[in-house]
């Protein structure tokens, strides 16, 4: 089962110990058996005898822990067997995700295909796999743009975008505007109009979650990144065996500065970075990510960028050269961040100042592009404050949230007071508005 025993655990001493002792009995020993010759008449006699958890967990417990010294056949079996658990419906996300922790996104992704109905039903497995094949090369474009829901989703398509044989033409396009332009309000940097086209810039604004980042470390990368931030002896053997065994090249230093990059800062922050940034240096593009793409909700991963400005070290020369070089990008989605930016007075006097032909020009540009007239966050002020407005305001208020249902699915929560006719049959509407689908 294992390819050296070195690496067995109290876990697989017992199933190998089941076999050895031809017991024919037992959890271990059906176990060991369903590893060696899945079938589904083993998996069923299994689930009929335990319970379902416990598969689980021992399916989980090689994977997350043992599966990189498992036999060859033993992984193919595994990968089988979880194929086969997805015909019961039962939630077996953990199995998925600890599966794409080893990058087996092909893998997952072949049961996808042919398993999707599971998949539809456990959204976080579905979201898991979306996030890895966004990262693949081979994967990329197997789903749509609409799923890319935060940043860390679109960085490999920034990062090769930065990296590409272009970007010196770039670069030079910018210095000719600069020198014609002082401070343009849009400087010619195509990235920017690259992601509003695919009405992808409100994910680039939504932090990814540490979960999905912690993902695309292996359980012992995590692990050892952890125990090397944290304990300073023997610092540089640690680092060593990190790059021996884990960290191989500059897509593994970028996932690992993510992951970083998005903790407290530990006691060794500054000396590992730096030793990726030295072994690996164009994963320094990781470190700055957020600083372009980032909310007031969040803190600017000051947990790194900050305490290596203050630790006053090499890594901070290279950080600020890149964001130089990143500026315009920055520049350009910020001012288009500030266009689609509304505060309530902005939008009750734009509501205000409608007439049909300027209210439906709005709702075919919600339509086109995906991006709502009025922010959800802003329902209940602007509901609140619109009982003041005249009727037509009220009206064309009413309408654009109905459509907003419609084409964009966001639902509105009871006002607390009701106060005028035009709010009573606005909401009224949009409650029956609930069987009505967007146009194909």
């Amino acid at each position: 089962m294992l390819r050296e025993l070195v690496d067995e655990d109290d876990f697989c001493r017992k199933l190998r110990m089941s076999k050895e002792e031809n017991c024919k009995t037992g959890f271990y020993w059906l176990f060991y058996t369903l590893i060696h010759d899945p079938s589904l008449e083993i998996l069923e006699s299994l689930l009929s005898n335990y319970t379902l958890q416990d598969v689980i967990n021992g399916l989980k417990h090689l994977i997350k822990f043992k599966f990189d010294r498992l036999t060859k056949n033993v992984c193919a079996n595994i990968l089988l067997i979880v194929r086969m658990m997805l015909d019961y419906e039962e939630n077996i996300d953990t199995l998925i995700i600890n599966l794409l922790r080893h990058h087996l996104v092909d893998e997952v992704y072949s049961m996808y295909k042919d398993k999707p109905k599971y998949f539809s039903n456990h959204s976080n497995s579905l979201v898991f796999l979306v996030f890895f094949c966004a990262q693949s090369s081979s994967r990329r474009d197997v789903f749509g743009d609409s799923s890319l829901s935060s940043r860390d989703f679109m960085f490999m398509r920034v990062k090769e975008m930065l990296q590409s044989p272009n970007s010196e033409e770039y670069k030079e396009k910018r210095m000719k505007r600069k020198a014609i332009h002082v401070s343009p309000e849009y400087p010619a940097f195509p990235f920017a109009s690259y992601f509003s086209s695919r009405q992808l810039l409100a994910a680039l604004f939504t932090p990814t979650p540490l979960n999905i980042l912690s993902s695309q470390l292996s359980v012992d990368l995590e692990m050892n990144v952890m125990f090397i931030l944290e304990h300073e002896e023997n610092f540089g053997f640690h680092l060593d065996l990190l790059f021996k065994n884990y960290i191989r090249n500059e897509d593994d230093a970028c996932r690992v500065l993510r992951f970083i990059v998005n903790i407290p800062c530990p006691l060794n922050i500054g000396r590992v970075v730096n030793s990726l940034l030295d072994r690996y240096p164009a994963s320094y593009v990781a470190l700055v990510y957020d600083i372009l793409f980032w909310n007031q909700k969040e803190r600017l991963n000051g947990n790194l960028i900050e305490y290596l400005r203050g630790d006053n070290n090499k890594v901070v020369a290279k950080l600020t050269f890149l964001q130089e070089e990143w500026e315009p990008l920055r520049l350009a989605v910020e001012s288009t961040k500030r266009k689609q930016e509304q505060t309530v007075e902005n939008l009750a006097r734009t509501i205000h100042n409608l007439n049909f032909n300027r209210y439906f020009g709005l709702v075919k540009e919600m339509e086109k592009w995906g991006t709502p007239v009025i922010p959800k966050e802003m329902y209940d002020r602007i509901i609140a404050e619109s009982s003041e407005w005249d009727g037509y305001a009220q009206v064309y208020l009413w309408k654009i949230i109905g459509f907003q249902k419609i084409y964009l699915g966001l639902e509105v929560d009871a006002p607390k007071k009701i106060e005028s006719l035009e709010a009573l049959e606005g909401l009224e509407i949009i409650r029956n508005l609930s069987g009505l689908k967007k146009r194909q």
